[in-house]
């Protein structure tokens, strides 16, 4: 079957899916795109669907830039304000650098990150030959449209005016384009964290994962709890930028100050036709509006003791956010809360004093094996030794434990040690630390966010190498220029 772009491709990947006039014009774009690469030689070695996925979000760039939408200024804006520099991996000039004019270097970075997300489960080197021969089809395409290039004034429209932000589900609405469609911060992990919502849903409130008001549930939390697009960003924090991106700066505040509260049991303590008053485990309170939960009314309420419900604040109210449940439901808060009490995260302040004594300040503790790694949570740590059996870890070797705080996780890392740069630490240099390096970045079931930010910022990983060959400097220079920026990409809502 021939590849293809058609409009309905185009408008798919729009907020709110709107039409306009401009949308036959970018699906030609699309397909034009396609035609100038699909007898080339290095074209086999891409999957169709890669290829149109290629061609779609690419015309939706060109798209962008003519009409200043603001998602690819947004990007750069935050890259810059990041690490000093409008793109990663590729140098501009960044006195002339414009964000309203398509540039070979952004289409290379949009088809690197296109390929990582649809193409392979593998590391992509940012300066692949394939890439770079298709960057530069694709820019001679658009450069050659971009006089004649119409823009798109619905979409244009559809962020300067902003109507959306005046309510609540509109709105988060908006936030699920960010998270699922736009084409430059949506990805295709997105389904497999769809199914991890879904259990986390399911196991508070009482539904099955095959009910619809479950999936409900669980989407509308995805857009506020997981982060997503190039920078690791949650939707709220990409529109943010957006709405600063056209103008719209006081919208732009009013979701930097939006609140999240995932899916917990509250008590109900008063309310009135207009006001709910409800108490969290913690005991804060929260207001919440009458008007928020539709056909709710106050004779239901008398009968009921509390709710399982997820909220959040915005525009200086808490919204109810997805499904919610009341009931009898005081035994349920009190056993939460004792939960809470019998369950705290962290360790005895005595140890994790004598641990920073010990290890000068650092929270990175290194050990040979798994073994070592027990012995050091039971005498150092204060774990019971009841609950450190011996396990399949007890062999692994080269292990980090990160001790972020008395108040925060423990969390370990195994395999690893050997590619961490400290002079604490003995195994630096042993096993395949040239290998690891790159792996702990790409690996997120191998270090978690917290102890890989803090191996970055220190830079403890100066092996990490685009490149297996450990003479190739310019490749280990790409990747250490870029190393934050890559953990992020690469691991978003992970990272």
């Amino acid at each position: 079957m021939p590849l293809h772009v058609s409009v309905q491709d185009i408008q798919r990947m729009h907020p709110a899916q709107m039409t306009s006039a401009t949308d036959s014009y970018y699906a030609k774009v699309a397909n034009k795109l396609l035609k100038s690469i699909q007898r080339e030689p290095f074209a086999k070695k891409i999957s169709g669907r890669v290829m149109e996925m290629m061609a779609i979000k690419t015309a939706l760039y060109f798209e962008d830039v003519i009409c200043d939408g603001g998602i690819w200024r947004s990007f750069v804006t935050k890259h810059k304000a990041l690490y000093g520099k409008s793109l990663p991996f590729y140098p501009v000039d960044e006195y002339d650098y414009r964000a309203d004019e398509p540039h070979v270097e952004d289409i290379t970075y949009l088809l690197w990150e296109t390929l990582m997300d649809w193409g392979r489960d593998v590391l992509l080197h940012p300066l692949d030959e394939i890439i770079a021969a298709i960057a530069w089809k694709f820019f001679e395409v658009l450069d050659a449209e971009f006089e004649e290039a119409p823009i798109n004034e619905a979409m244009q429209n559809f962020f300067r005016d902003a109507s959306f932000m005046n309510d609540f589900i509109k709105m988060r609405e908006v936030l699920g384009w960010v998270w699922m469609d736009c084409y430059l911060t949506e990805n295709h992990r997105k389904f497999g964290v769809t199914d991890e919502m879904l259990d986390e849903v399911c196991q508070i409130l009482p539904l099955d994962s095959s009910d619809s008001r479950a999936i409900y549930a669980a989407v509308n939390q995805m857009f506020f709890k997981y982060k997503c697009g190039p920078l690791a960003l949650r939707p709220a924090e990409w529109l943010a930028l957006l709405m600063d991106a056209v103008g719209n700066h006081a919208y732009a505040e009013m979701l930097n100050q939006l609140e999240y509260r995932r899916y917990e049991v509250y008590l109900l303590e008063d309310f009135d036709e207009k006001t709910i008053q409800l108490r969290n485990t913690k005991n804060e309170i929260l207001s919440v509006n009458m008007d928020g939960y539709g056909d709710l009314n106050t004779d239901e309420l008398r009968n009921a003791e509390g709710c399982v419900s997820s909220f959040v604040r915005f525009n200086g109210r808490w919204e109810p956010n997805g499904m919610d449940s009341w009931g009898k439901l005081r035994k349920a808060y009190e056993y939460a809360k004792e939960q809470q009490k019998r369950y705290k995260v962290g360790l005895p302040p005595k140890n994790y004093r004598q641990l920073m004594n010990d290890s000068g300040g650092s929270p990175l503790f290194y050990f040979r094996d798994g073994k070592e790694v027990r012995e050091f949570m039971v005498k150092r740590v204060g774990i019971p030794e009841a609950m450190m059996r011996p396990n399949e870890l007890d062999d692994k070797e080269f292990v980090v434990v990160y001790v972020p705080s008395e108040n925060e996780s423990i969390s370990f890392a195994y395999g690893v040690a050997d590619c961490i740069k400290d002079v604490r630490n003995p195994y630096y240099g042993m096993g395949n630390y040239d290998d690891n390096a790159m792996i702990l970045i790409t690996d997120e079931e191998l270090c978690d966010g917290a102890m890989l930010r803090y191996l970055i910022a220190n830079n403890m990983l100066p092996d990490a190498s685009f490149s297996s060959d450990p003479d190739d400097a310019e490749s280990r220079k790409l990747a250490q220029d870029n190393l934050d920026f890559l953990a992020r990409t690469v691991r978003r809502e992970n990272f």
